[in-house]
C-alpha cells in the first residue's frame, strides 16, 4: 500500500486505499484506519521483524495512552484528550535554585533554568490539549532573562494547569455532509516588549449544527 506524508507534518501519514491516517510521536503510533489497513500494518510489521507493542483499539472500556496523553471514548460517541501525566511534572518556578522534579537524573536548577523548563512543559500541554493556555505561555517565552514579574505571570498559568490536569479537548461527532474548515486569526496589537504584535490562530472543523472540533 502507498502511504503519503502530509505536506506540513512529516510525522502525519495517510493512505486512501486501504484507508488509514497515521500519527507518529516519539515512540508511539496512533492511527485511524479500516480493517484492511490495520491487517496490512500488522503483517508488514511482522515481515520487517520490527519490535512493537501490541495494537490496542479505543473502546468505552479501553482508553488509549499516547505519548503521555489519555484518549477516552465516551458513551455519546465523543472522544476526550487530556495530559494528566504531563501535568504532574509541572511545578512553580522558584526565585531560588531548586531541585528538578523530572523523570531523568535529579539536578539543581537556577531560577532561569526552572523558568525555561517549566514554561516548555506547560507549552507542550497547551499545544496538545489546552489551547486556552497558549497565549500566556507564548508570551512568557519572550523573557530572555526573566524578572520577578515574569516569574509571577508564568506561575499563575502553571498553577492553573497544575490544578486542572484533566482539562483537555473534547471531539464531538460532526455531520460529514456539511463539514466546513474555518481558520480564525487575531492579533494583540503592539503587546510585546519590543512593540511588535502577537498573532494567534485556531483551525476548526465544523458543521451546519454549529458543532466544532479544534484541529490546530
Amino acid at each position: 500500500m502507498q502511504i503519503d506524508q502530509s505536506t506540513y507534518d512529516l510525522c502525519l501519514l495517510q493512505s486512501n486505499d486501504p484507508f488509514g491516517v497515521v500519527g507518529l510521536q516519539t515512540d508511539d503510533t496512533l492511527f485511524l484506519a479500516d480493517e484492511q489497513f490495520a491487517a496490512r500494518e500488522q503483517s508488514q510489521l511482522h515481515e520487517a521483524k520490527f519490535m512493537a507493542k501490541e495494537r490496542e483499539t479505543l473502546t468505552l472500556e479501553n482508553p488509549l495512552k499516547f505519548n503521555g496523553g489519555l484518549i477516552q471514548l465516551l458513551q455519546d460517541g465523543s472522544i476526550t484528550l487530556t495530559q494528566k501525566r504531563q501535568a504532574e511534572n509541572l511545578s512553580e518556578v522558584s526565585t531560588k535554585s531548586a531541585t528538578s522534579n523530572g523523570t531523568r537524573a535529579t539536578k539543581t536548577l537556577t531560577p532561569k533554568e526552572q523558568y525555561i523548563a517549566q514554561r516548555a512543559r506547560g507549552a507542550y500541554i497547551a499545544s496538545v490539549c489546552q489551547p486556552e493556555s497558549s497565549f500566556d505561555l507564548s508570551f512568557s517565552a519572550q523573557a530572555i532573562n526573566p524578572t520577578e514579574e515574569d516569574v509571577k505571570s508564568l506561575n499563575k498559568r502553571l498553577n492553573w494547569q497544575i490544578n486542572n490536569p484533566m482539562r483537555g479537548l473534547k471531539f464531538v461527532r460532526l455531520d460529514a455532509k456539511t463539514l466546513q474548515l474555518l481558520v480564525l486569526t487575531d492579533a494583540s496589537f503592539a503587546n510585546n516588549k519590543d512593540l511588535s504584535s502577537q498573532i494567534g490562530y485556531v483551525i476548526v472543523l465544523t458543521d451546519s449544527e454549529k458543532r466544532a472540533n479544534i484541529i490546530h
